[in-house]
């Protein structure tokens, strides 16, 4: 069976975005499964990552036979030890072509900044600033020791501490409400017995379900709760902070970045980025909104892996992709 196709994979905590191309840049498939591969944290990641290539797949009326390369960004791949569990999410016997593992930043910054160098600050679930220089090199904030506790779920987190500590007031009235409601609690008191005890064996529930309250506080920030001002503010300046941080190691006065992520994107805390990075002493910071999603990136590196060359038909055709016709299960 003739190699044909490309697919090219963001693989977050909370969603899987698979996509599929001809070796044109043609997509033939964009879909978005609800199910983390987050490998050590999840359970069922790779029955999620093996479901959502399948869709994709049916979707294309293609197989796993006619798949010329593969390149998965996945979250959580951060070191050498993690190698076995992010090997065994694309390890199907069918699947017998070149693959590409690598962090969801680095498919990230390829979609977001395409040929550029510069700095892609991903903050969805997870949280990651990761950023390529002129001469190649590659370096994360964690390599500073400097981890940005800015994903979903740490916004409610943070959230969550900050009222249980009394910081509350009558800007807050609102989402105070929403907050209980989503917990199914009557009152502060439940709320904070509920986190003390409920999660203590169940992290992978933890992460979703106070992940999925971020986008109440990031919205309330921008409808004048000042207590979701305060935590976005926060999140903000970590994210700056560390843009900031990485920026020292290029040799240019200008630097490229790219926000990826629910969080980094939500319009209060956008706006505060820019607020801080127009404030930095050290370099001129360019926000870059061109470029194309993850998978997409993901695509590209699939095609360099096997020497198909990105040819300006391909940036073409993989631009025409609206992250709207994105097919959601």
């Amino acid at each position: 069976m003739e190699k044909e196709l490309l697919i090219g994979i963001d693989a977050g905590g909370t969603y899987i975005r698979v996509a599929v191309s001809d070796y044109t840049g043609k997509i033939l498939s964009h879909v978005k499964y609800k199910g983390g591969a987050f490998g050590r944290k999840s359970t069922n990641a790779k029955e999620n990552m093996c479901r959502a290539i399948s869709i994709a797949l049916e979707n294309a009326k293609c197989t796993l036979g006619q798949v010329g390369a593969i390149c998965a960004g996945i979250a959580g791949y951060d070191s050498e030890d993690d190698i076995c569990w992010v090997n065994e999410l694309t390890n199907f016997s069918e699947l017998d072509c070149p693959k590409v593992h690598v962090n969801d930043a680095v498919v990230a910054h390829r979609g977001a900044l395409l040929i550029k160098s510069g700095i892609i600050a991903v903050s969805g679930t997870g949280a990651i600033i990761y950023g390529i220089t002129e001469n190649k090199q590659h370096v994360r904030n964690y390599d500073f020791n400097h981890r940005a506790k800015t994903g979903a779920p740490h916004i409610t987190y943070n959230f969550v501490h900050r009222v249980l500590a009394g910081d509350d007031n009558e800007t807050d009235k609102e989402i105070l409400e929403k907050l209980l409601a989503h917990f199914s609690v009557e009152n502060i008191t439940e709320l904070a017995w509920l986190c003390a005890c409920k999660y203590k064996n169940n992290e992978q529930e933890k992460i979703e379900v106070f992940g999925e309250f971020a986008k109440h506080i990031t919205n309330a920030a921008c409808e004048g709760s000042e207590l979701a001002k305060a935590v976005c503010q926060q999140a903000a300046f970590e994210i700056a902070t560390g843009i900031k941080m990485l920026g020292t190691c290029f040799a240019e006065d200008k630097v490229n970045v790219a926000l990826a992520g629910s969080v980094a994107n939500s319009e209060f805390i956008r706006t505060q980025i820019e607020k801080n990075l127009l404030n930095a002493k050290n370099k001129e910071f360019i926000l870059n909104n061109s470029g194309i999603q993850a998978e997409l990136g993901a695509i590209i590196i699939a095609m360099e892996k096997i020497g198909v060359e990105l040819t300006e038909e391909i940036l073409f055709n993989l631009k025409q992709v609206d992250s709207t016709d994105i097919i959601h299960y």
